[in-house]
């Protein structure tokens, strides 16, 4: 039997209250929610907007924080899935970033020592 996609999901996941503003040229901008982040990229609550290949700019938010600090990142969109949403792969992110992004994994982990191998496979990339 093939595996899930989720079996063959490269990175851990967290669910965390959270918006995602998504700008693209050609699309203008989107705020969507999201259903789940990793360190290799999000899960987004909208598919019909966005186009799979699609690169976009991403600012995204606590809900019970909006004027909190926000992780600011690019990505491109990896999958469509019609009714549920959009998967978007991280491709650009600034040091901070990341920290910012690594601390909210480690916060809400749920497989912590899935997640610690995550860590040390993505700071293996650079």
């Amino acid at each position: 039997m093939a595996p899930t996609y989720s079996q063959s999901r490269e990175f851990e996941r967290v669910r965390i209250p959270m918006t995602a503003k998504i700008s693209n040229p050609d699309r203008g901008v989107l705020s969507c929610p999201v259903r789940d982040l990793g360190l290799g990229g999000i899960f987004v609550e909208v598919d019909d907007c966005l186009r799979s290949g699609d690169v976009c700019a991403m600012e995204i938010c606590l809900d019970y924080n909006p004027d909190g600090p926000k992780l600011e990142t690019y990505g491109r969109v990896v999958r469509l899935e019609t009714g549920r949403g959009t998967a978007i792969e991280f491709t650009g992110m600034s040091p901070e970033a990341f920290d910012h992004l690594d601390r909210l994994m480690i916060l809400n982990r749920e497989n912590g020592d899935a997640l610690d191998e995550d860590l040390a496979r993505k700071h293996r990339r650079g």
